[in-house]
């Protein structure tokens, strides 16, 4: 009991660091804003040419409402004008744990009094998300890649944002997006050896990210989630110091 009450202090300081970090790490921050600040859906007679008064500039990333096409197969994929919004319904979605850094980024990274140390990597590898990015952003100022599976059983390389691709395995359509070309050469052969196994071509993919919502909440998301990281730590340690208290009383 004397060794129980002499560990639970140590316990509790490595309980409340270990939920803290899987907090910051976990907390669907990105989401929370999407839900409380996102645009109406945008519909196929919304979208008109830049030449228009109406014109609502990119939408990519943005919910797709009526009369929107969704793909279904991979011969409409194929075929797919590379000007045209379109959704899906995907059956399955696949990580492939590769980042693109986002156009937004800063390209350079720096020491804090300024000094320059060297470039960041045009795409990366990382097995979580979120565990190796550069301050102040961490890995939020890299855009993951995605791998849908359609109707028919063929499979596309998407781009989308974390909240978004939770979405989607909950059962909701991909955000609109438009067919690109795969530009990143950093990032092309990270993708290679999984595109190549599922049967995947990494000429195009679909692009379903609202990069300006993205970067104008970068700061929010990353904010949010030290902070619900730092809640998490608070409450676990509270209930180490009163588990604790109440062992002494019982002495």
């Amino acid at each position: 009991m004397d060794i129980a009450k002499k560990i639970v202090p140590y316990l509790a300081a490595i309980a409340s660091l270990a939920v803290g970090v899987l907090v910051f790490f976990l907390a669907d921050v990105e989401g929370l804003l999407w839900s409380l600040q996102k645009e109406p859906p945008v519909n196929g007679e919304d979208i008109v040419s830049v030449d228009s008064e109406h014109w609502l500039g990119d939408v990519s990333g943005r919910e797709a409402g009526e009369g929107i096409r969704h793909l279904t197969t991979g011969e409409e994929w194929e075929e797919l004008n590379r000007v045209e919004y379109v959704t899906a319904d995907p059956v399955k979605i696949y990580n492939t744990n590769v980042y693109d850094l986002a156009d937004w980024a800063d390209r350079t990274r720096r020491s804090r009094n300024g000094t320059y140390r060297g470039s960041k990597p045009g795409a990366k590898k990382m097995p979580f998300d979120y565990l190796w990015g550069y301050p102040l952003y961490f890995g939020v100022e890299y855009n993951p890649y995605y791998i849908v599976e359609l109707e028919d059983g063929s499979r596309i390389l998407t781009m989308m944002s974390r909240s978004a691709a939770a979405r989607v395995r909950r059962g909701e359509s991909l955000p609109l997006g438009t067919k690109e070309n795969l530009g990143n050469m950093q990032a092309e052969p990270l993708l290679r050896e999984i595109c190549r196994s599922m049967g995947v071509s990494t000429d195009y993919y679909l692009h379903a990210l609202d990069d300006d919502w993205m970067e104008s909440r970068a700061g929010l998301v990353f904010y949010g989630k030290a902070a619900c990281g730092f809640a998490a730590f608070v409450v676990v340690l509270v209930i180490g110091s009163v588990i604790e208290k109440r062992m002494k009383k019982e002495q």
